[in-house]
């Protein structure tokens, strides 16, 4: 699903929608994926983006600003200036890496729960 639905429906189920901090958490999303198939088109959305500020991406559930980024060679470039969410996709098998691409675009999502 889109971007926006894709947060909406984390939160319905009692998820909080997925961002990723540190390289720690970078390398736990990569294990948990490390079986998808390689390119763009088999990201999932992680919750960052810059729609309120074109120069900064914000995590959309806390807030903050991204302190850690993975971003692919040549990204964010905002192609067509029409990029604005971010997407984590296999760059090559068990590695990945950030993208950004329009928010309407429909792929899988990232939820996380924290145990408390």
């Amino acid at each position: 699903m889109g971007f926006h639905n894709a947060f909406i429906t984390c939160r319905q189920y009692g998820f909080e929608p997925a961002e990723i901090h540190t390289i720690e958490e970078h390398i736990m999303v990569e294990k948990l994926l490390k079986h998808e198939k390689v390119g763009y088109e088999h990201g999932f959305w992680i919750f960052a983006t810059n729609l309120d500020d074109k120069h900064s991406y914000y995590w959309l559930n806390s807030g903050r600003r991204l302190f850690y980024s993975n971003f692919s060679q040549g990204q964010p470039d905002n192609y067509k200036d029409n990029e604005s969410c971010l997407q984590v996709f296999p760059v090559s098998s068990g590695h990945f890496a950030w993208n950004d691409l329009p928010c309407s675009l429909k792929m899988p999502f990232l939820c996380q729960h924290y145990q408390k």
